[in-house]
């Protein structure tokens, strides 16, 4: 089910994904060819930089897929059951509820340099998680 889309400009071309009132200091890239590096807590991604154009975000819960490359796999912690999709300096930002508590996360990317269309998956379902 899509839980919220948002169309706009990313400063720095860096996507962030992490709870509402998360504080901590946002995971690191090891190498300048890494597209997304996470924590515990959040999930950053380099997108197309807002000069070259926007970039159309859709956070979907529960979705058998999303569209295009699977970028990154892996969980997050939601302690407020709210996630916030932003931009670096929170320019831009679009907030869902999830639920509270640790969630499963898929990102699917139009493109793995500069990606201009972005699926979140939230607690996905599908073969890959069958038990």
């Amino acid at each position: 089910m899509l839980a919220g889309e948002m169309t706009a400009g990313f400063q720095f071309g860096v996507l962030v994904v992490a709870d509402d009132e998360a504080s901590e200091e946002m995971a690191s890239w090891l190498s300048s060819e890494e597209q997304v590096t996470a924590s515990h807590a959040s999930v950053v991604m380099r997108v197309l930089h807002q000069q070259e154009g926007e970039v159309q975000v859709k956070v979907w819960h529960g979705r058998d897929s999303g569209s295009g490359v699977l970028v990154f796999a892996g969980m997050i912690d939601v302690p407020t059951g709210i996630v916030r999709i932003s931009d670096v300096v929170m320019s831009q930002v679009l907030r869902v509820p999830v639920g509270k508590g640790c969630h499963r996360i898929e990102m699917y990317a139009n493109s793995t340099v500069e990606a201009s269309e972005i699926s979140v998956l939230f607690d996905p379902t599908g073969p890959q998680f069958a038990d």
